[in-house]
């Protein structure tokens, strides 16, 4: 049966019902806003929580014992095609829903579009999907069933950018969202029950704003920058406003009624003049402290460029004590778009954010670590370094709306140099992490915990920029086609490519496409910065050729940088390349299948019979079998030197299997054809 549902002034009126559609697992959206500089894009890499004006994008219920939540998901690990998914969080029997793809943004890959989450009186569950300027509407879906997210129906569409949805119990819905008008404009909405709305009201608008909001069950408050000149790179300055009226009514810290729309720079809500000291504002999280006043988390910077700077970019808090706004340095900041939540609880501040730096140094994000302050932010310490010596930079910890400490903060990973894998992670209020798991059919499922998580080697380190659809991550896939394969443009091109341990190689093999035969020169090293390496080159042959093998003296290494110099008897400048192998020429064996343990050995392999055997083990060491998505498929102690694997109930195509004993780890590929 078909809803329909009437609302006032808004002229797009709903008759769509979504039933669940799932997804086998949680795939982080991986996205490149495409602003390069010498350091690297503005902002990048796993930004499935992204962006700082979109709040909440978690919510627990104590009548339901879950924390639901949304995020920007994809459809594998070498795309990028956003979906609106939601999931949540069982505190009962502490494992994960299945998530469910809400909406499928049909080719969007932009990462503004994030939705966020709200829970009404009655249990019913509301997403507010983004849109983006005047291109494409935003949406607000209401689940079919209270606490539930197996159907969705659609409320209605319009222009809704930065969507920042409040819900004050028994009153209603107040919407603060960005309208494109002179620049980015701030505005207003409220209804009684989600689907009959007061007409838009603009708040803010001198060429450009972000803001960052909160609220108590009786009061909504946002913090806000000014975009000088109409340039988002130019945002700056600090100002606060609230409305105890669902919106209508607008008042400064100190209940000074603020004619709205505000219209100059100079005006009553401004707290900290930022313009004059020449430093950037990048609003991060604000919320209430426990006598209702608000307290802001916020980095400080003097350029809008990713890389070094001068002064370095600084953390801080914003406090109003009653009388007076004070401001604080919590710590130092590496990247302008470092997103963090604030906590504020028990008599402790904390702040849970990527303030350590991470595996990619002046990329968005780092390492996650906890903060705590027992002076109300006058002073603060690293408590707990939540993740480290990761793959991937850590990005954008969301604090959940009325958190539960089981499930606290929530985030994503990813490469910020180059599209990759996108894990979703939480952690509880210790400081224990979990990573959700990339793929599974379970309609629940755990958490894994850091500790047992599981690298999926090869993977690219370092790549030009993304050219959609053909990423270089394909040039590492397994697969050979049409459809997987790494493109680009110009020449020289390099990526690099970890191999995940150091292994010995004598030989690689290029796969153009279409029959194309390219030169290049070949780095490997054991180290990731190539301070001891050996270089490699080769140089087309006279006849074009599917596959350009090159054989070279033994050498060990890790790391491999793949440089394309140039093509055979063609006259264009592009690059297309269907997969790139490293190997030990040892019966055509895959390097990634040796270990530098010369006691361990695999084979058959390819395995083609329903069987592979494992040889020199250790007794007792584990044996444990992995998809290429991490899913576990054997487990079992060796009895003896030597081991047969039945693989007849085996997924085709490649496997992980890892081999641990008292001393040692290694993790083998192995073909199952």
């Amino acid at each position: 049966m078909r809803k329909v549902l009437l609302f006032i002034f808004f002229s797009t009126l709903s008759q769509n019902s979504f039933p669940a559609d799932y997804i086998n697992g949680f795939k982080g959206l991986w996205y490149t806003l495409g602003q390069y500089g010498t350091y690297g894009d503005k902002y990048s890499g796993g930004l499935g929580t992204y962006t700082a004006k979109h709040l909440p994008l978690a919510i627990y219920s104590p009548e339901a014992q879950k924390t639901f939540f949304t995020y920007g998901g994809t459809t594998s690990y070498t795309e990028n095609q956003l979906l609106i998914m939601i999931s949540y969080y069982d505190h009962v029997t502490e494992q994960l829903a299945k998530p469910m793809i809400l909406f499928n943004k049909e080719g969007v890959i932009d990462a503004h579009d994030n939705g966020t989450i709200q829970i009404d009186d009655d249990g019913y569950i509301w997403v507010f999907i983004a849109g983006r300027y005047r291109e494409r509407n935003g949406y607000i879906f209401k689940s079919d069933q209270p606490y539930s997210i197996n159907s969705f129906s659609e409320v209605l569409n319009k222009p809704l950018n930065y969507p920042q949805p409040k819900y004050l119990p028994e009153k209603g819905f107040v919407l603060l969202f960005t309208n494109m008008g002179s620049g980015r404009e701030l505005y207003v909405q409220s209804s009684p029950d989600g689907h009959t709305w007061s007409s838009e009201k603009k708040l803010v608008g001198f060429r450009g704003h972000y803001q960052a909001s909160a609220n108590t069950s009786s009061k909504v408050g946002f913090v806000y920058n000014w975009h000088k000149n109409g340039n988002v790179d130019n945002r700056t300055n600090l100002y606060y406003m609230q409305s105890t009226d669902m919106g209508k009514t607008w008042t400064t810290i100190n209940n000074e009624v603020l004619t709205t729309p505000l219209t100059t720079s100079s005006n009553p809500s401004l707290i900290k003049d930022y313009e004059s000291l020449n430093l950037k504002v990048y609003l991060k999280d604000i919320d209430y402290d426990k006598n209702g006043y608000p307290v802001v988390l916020y980095i400080t910077s003097p350029s809008h460029l990713s890389g070094p700077t001068n002064p370095t970019r600084e953390w801080r808090l914003a406090r109003w004590d009653g009388t007076q706004w004070l401001f604080t340095f919590v710590t130092y900041a590496s990247h302008n778009y470092d997103m963090g939540s604030l906590y504020l609880e028990d008599g402790t501040y904390r702040i849970v954010a990527p303030t350590e730096v991470g595996p990619q140094q002046w990329g968005t994000g780092g390492e996650i670590a906890i903060w705590e302050s027992y002076d109300e932010g006058a002073n603060w310490v690293k408590t707990v370094d939540v993740t480290s010596n990761s793959n991937r930079n850590h990005t954008y910890a969301r604090r959940p709306f009325n958190v539960n400490d089981d499930f606290y903060t929530m985030w994503a990973d990813g490469n910020t140099n180059t599209l990759s894998r996108s894990y979703l992670y939480y952690t509880n209020k210790e400081g224990k992490a979990f990573q959700m798991p990339y793929d599974t059919n379970d309609d629940m499922c755990y958490g894994i915990p850091l500790d047992e998580t599981i690298e999926i080697y090869p993977q690219i380190v370092d790549a030009p920029a993304i050219q959609q659809g053909y990423p270089a991550i394909k040039i590492v896939d397994g697969q050979i086609g049409e459809t997987s394969m790494w493109k680009s443009q110009y020449f020289p091109k390099s990526i690099i490519i970890d191999y995940g341990e150091e292994l010995k190689l004598n030989q690689a093999k290029l796969h153009p496409e279409s029959g194309r035969s390219y030169s290049y020169n070949l780095e490997l090293s054991t180290e990731i910065d190539f301070s001891n390496k050996t270089v490699i080159n080769y140089t087309a042959s006279n006849i074009p050729q599917n596959t350009n093998n090159l054989e070279f003296e033994p050498t060990i290494a890790r790391y491999a940088r793949l440089t394309i110099t140039g093509q055979y008897q063609n006259q264009d400048n592009n690059i297309n390349i269907n997969e790139f192998e490293l190997l030990l020429n040892n019966n055509d064996i895959p390097s990634t299948l040796r270990n530098l343990n010369q006691d361990l050995n695999i084979f058959p392999n390819p395995s083609t019979n329903g069987y592979f055997k494992i040889e020199g083990l250790h007794r007792n060491a584990s044996i444990e079998i992995f998809t290429v998505n991490g899913v576990s498929i054997y487990k079992s102690l060796a009895t003896a030197n030597s081991a047969t694997i039945n693989t007849q109930s085996f997924p085709k195509g490649i496997v992980l299997v890892k081999i641990m004993d008292a001393n040692t780890k290694s993790v083998f590929k192995v073909i199952i054809k």
